[in-house]
């Protein structure tokens, strides 16, 4: 057998191990883009309540599997290797190029289209952000495997060049570990990073399978000079070395997935006790304000349908004024602002007219309080206007409107007492 050349690298394993790597990144994406193609939930998602993997996701896999069954680590000679080279560096860059514009979709909050290009996505699906786009840590991926890509197809490997492609391996490796992880927790998350698309599971599988192919490339990886087997692998210093850096490697792999994997279990399990903290406030809350609306509804009906209020109303809106009514009606109205905290006290007669006014300054009825009021009295029933925009001082109001009659044989409509709040104060 004659003695390899430098540049030639042992282990057609690895080699074998590469190309089975690439050929299922290809069968998996080809089974997604089917499954968006035929609406498979199966395909997609695996499970309905797991997240889908996107079809960029999905073409991006088929490229990096296309260009790791397109490279070769000899020097290329004739027309075809050198086309072959061309193309493998096309369609791993490529994939790069997806992952880079991906995460300068959500750096830079760019929406370029082309997450809906192959087939669209509707908003609101499971742990998807935008619509059709891959999760930001899946484009750190894709860009992680092309770089690795572009130094394994070194035809004159250093040893520089392995241990970035096992560095760039380990990264892809322990992100789909913790991605992976993630999904076996108590309860599935429903967000990635930063409350943005997650990565899919079959996603994470795949990413785990192809960065530990490179990790295993980079462990092989080292030019022979003319005359040395390739058994001397095992016997020179740079095996000791390179056994010391997988062992390296394969620790901060698992101290960083168990890290990560810890402090999302920690993010989950706080997340969930701030959200039930906040639904208990926003259920003390909603039933403060049914209290307190109940108090107001309870400060009109001691005016509603109460015959003494009723016939001092008639005797001050009857002709000429009564001026004893007039002080009684003014010494009753005058606690409302003062005991229960309303800015305005009006009495709007049948007509729409404004009789009385407590405070006299204060900005007259508005014309939404007017009609609304009218309905209130043909209704007969004690009424609220929500809070609405007063056209002369043009701020906001809440009110409650009470519709007065004549309680004698022959009842009649005889006005509306409106009891104004100002929010910015009691809300």
């Amino acid at each position: 057998m004659s003695p390899r050349t430098p540049g030639q690298v042992p282990g057609r394993d690895s080699a074998t191990g590469t190309r089975i790597a690439g050929l299922v990144a290809i069968l998996v994406g080809s089974l997604v883009l089917l499954g968006w193609a035929a609406d498979s939930t199966v395909l997609k998602n695996v499970r309905p309540d797991w997240v889908s993997m996107k079809p960029n996701t999905a073409i991006g896999f088929m490229l990096i599997g296309l260009a790791l069954l397109l490279t070769d680590r000899r020097m290329p000679v004739t027309r075809l290797e050198r086309s072959k080279a061309a193309a493998a560096r096309l369609c791993g860059w490529l994939a790069g190029m997806i992952g880079l514009l991906s995460l300068a979709e959500y750096g830079f909050g760019w929406d370029l289209g082309f997450d809906q290009w192959v087939f669209p996505e509707a908003a609101g699906t499971v742990g998807t952000s935008h619509p059709g786009r891959m999760a930001p840590d899946t484009a750190i991926c894709f860009a992680l495997l092309a770089l690795g890509r572009d130094f394994i197809s070194r035809a004159r490997p250093a040893t520089n060049h392995g241990i970035v492609t096992l560095l760039l391996g380990a990264l892809v490796l322990t992100m789909a570990l913790v991605e992976i992880l993630s999904y076996f927790t108590p309860a599935l998350r429903t967000s990635g990073w930063g409350g943005w698309t997650m990565m899919a599971l079959p996603t994470a599988t795949l990413f785990a399978g192809l960065g530990a192919a490179f990790i295993g490339l980079a462990l092989r990886r080292r030019p022979l000079v003319a005359g040395e087997s390739a058994n001397a692998f095992e016997a020179t210093p740079t095996a000791v070395f390179t056994r010391f850096t997988l062992i390296f490697v394969v620790l901060v792999i698992a101290i960083s997935a168990s890290g990560t994997f810890y402090y999302r279990n920690f993010e989950r399990e706080f997340r969930i006790g701030i959200d039930a903290r906040l639904s208990a406030i926003a259920d003390l809350k909603v039933s403060q304000l049914v209290a307190w609306r109940a108090e107001r509804m309870a400060d009109g009906g001691v005016m509603f349908q109460n015959p003494a209020f009723s016939n001092l109303i008639g005797r001050f809106l009857t002709p000429p004024v009564d001026q004893e009514a007039h002080r009684e009606l003014l010494a009753w109205l005058e606690k409302y602002p003062r005991r229960y905290g309303y800015d305005q006290i009006q009495l709007i007669d049948a007509s729409g007219v404004v009789r009385l006014s407590l405070p006299a300054g204060a900005a007259p009825a508005s014309a939404d309080t007017l009609v609304r009021a009218a309905g209130v009295l043909r209704l007969g029933e004690i009424g609220v206007q929500n809070l609405y925009r007063n056209e002369h001082d043009h701020r906001i109001y809440w009110q409650v409107l009470v519709p007065i009659y004549d309680e004698s044989d022959t009842p009649r409509p005889l006005g509306v007492v409106s009891l104004r709040v100002d929010p910015t104060r009691n809300l």
